[in-house]
Order: structure tokens, then C-alpha cells, then sequence
């Protein structure tokens, strides 16, 4: 059983931080208080607070998972307003799949791979990750992505079929579809992925209406 399913000691975290950091002040080589403090800090919306918390965690137990964990979600979680962020989750992730070898470490580090485009290196741990959770679009879109950038278009068309099977209406997932049967010169299967995308948009995107313009160019017969 992890620290983190046994929870706090007290219901309501802004009254747990004292009480822990008391403990914490108390017992200087035991982790578990500064982990947490970090998990009441970021339930109480302090990044930066909890950021240094697991950090003192980490200085004292440098490979406690629930630490490492949490700090990549931390920091994951600020990555679509900074990309570059993406770095610092895979530094803590690949010293999380070191200790955790599992479909939680799979996730993360696999999805700051691919923000950082490291696409060989995201493929594998999404691959493994959407196996896991084989009834997630986003599993699988991650995991199209990971291949379509990888210029591997036969296994990014396999794991994009299975978005659109799951996610009808996934626009993105379709235009990827379409951009990666059109790179495999499958234009048949390009068009249509294209035209559900443009349909699904309720025929306003733009992206859409290019690629099937762009594919009836390239093969006029296809129509």
C-alpha cells in the first residue's frame, strides 16, 4: 500500500501543514512527512510550495516513488502552458520508471517524450500504456501521434482506427488519421478520414477541407 491511498492525517489539508511540519522539523531524515506536505500543498493549489516539499522528500529519500510521482504531475501539469517543462517531467520520470516500472510511469513519461518530441522514445512506454488502458481514446491518439511522427505509418494508422472507434468525433484524431494515410499514399482511406473530420466539424475546418482538396489533387481519381 503506497503513503498516498493510506491519506492524511487530518481532514482538511491547511490544517495538516503545521501539524506536519512540525513533525518534519522533528524528524529530519524521515521522507514521508515532506511528501506529505508537498500532497496537502498542491490540494491547496501551492505549486511552488509543494514543488520544495517533495524536493526536501527526495533530498532524504531519493528514490521514493509517491515523491516522484507527484512531482511529474505537478509539473505535468504545467507543461501546455510551458512545453519546455517537459524536460523536467522526463528527468523525474525516468527516475520513476526506474523504481516503478508500471502504466503509471508508462503514462508520464511517455507523454513528456512526446511533448518534447522524443517520439522513438515515447512510442514503446504508450504503446504499453494504451494496453493497459485499452478503452481510452487518448491512449491511443497519444500512441497514433507518437508513430505518426515517427514516420510509421502502419502501427500510427492502427492505434488512430482506434481512437476514431472509441472517439467517433475526434476531430484531431481524424486529421491525423488523414494526414497519415495520405502520407502512406493510402488516399482512399485518406479522403474519408478527412471528410469524417470535416463533417464531425460541422464542415468549418479548415484543416479538414485542405486535406481532402490536397488528396483529390494527388490522385484525381479518388473523388
Amino acid at each position: 500500500m503506497t503513503r498516498r491511498s493510506q491519506g492524511l492525517p487530518a481532514t482538511r489539508f491547511s490544517d495538516a501543514i503545521p501539524v506536519l511540519t512540525a513533525a518534519a522539523a522533528e524528524m529530519k531524515t524521515n521522507a514521508t512527512n515532506y511528501y506529505y506536505i508537498g500532497f496537502a500543498q498542491n490540494k491547496l493549489g501551492h505549486g511552488d510550495q509543494a514543488i520544495t516539499a517533495l524536493n526536501q522528500s527526495l533530498a532524504i529519500d531519493p528514490k521514493d516513488p509517491d515523491s516522484l510521482t507527484l512531482l511529474a504531475d505537478i509539473y505535468f501539469s504545467q507543461i501546455r502552458q510551458n512545453p519546455a517543462i517537459a524536460r523536467q517531467v522526463i528527468s523525474i520520470g525516468e527516475r520513476l520508471i526506474a523504481v516503478r516500472d508500471d502504466e503509471r510511469a508508462w503514462g508520464l513519461l511517455g507523454q513528456a517524450y512526446l511533448v518534447d518530441k522524443q517520439y522513438p522514445k515515447a512510442a514503446p512506454l504508450l504503446d504499453k500504456f494504451a494496453r493497459a488502458h485499452p478503452d481510452s481514446g487518448g491512449a491511443w491518439y497519444n500512441l497514433g501521434v507518437a508513430f505518426s511522427r515517427s514516420s510509421q505509418w502502419k502501427p500510427a494508422a492502427e492505434a488512430l482506427e482506434e481512437t476514431a472507434r472509441l472517439a467517433p468525433t475526434n476531430i484531431a484524431a481524424l486529421l491525423e488519421l488523414g494526414y497519415v494515410y495520405e502520407s502512406d499514399k493510402q488516399y482512399d482511406k485518406a479522403l474519408a478520414a478527412y471528410q469524417h473530420a470535416f463533417e464531425a466539424s460541422g464542415q468549418r475546418d479548415e484543416t479538414a477541407r485542405a486535406g481532402i482538396d490536397r488528396v483529390k489533387q494527388a490522385k484525381p481519381e479518388v473523388r
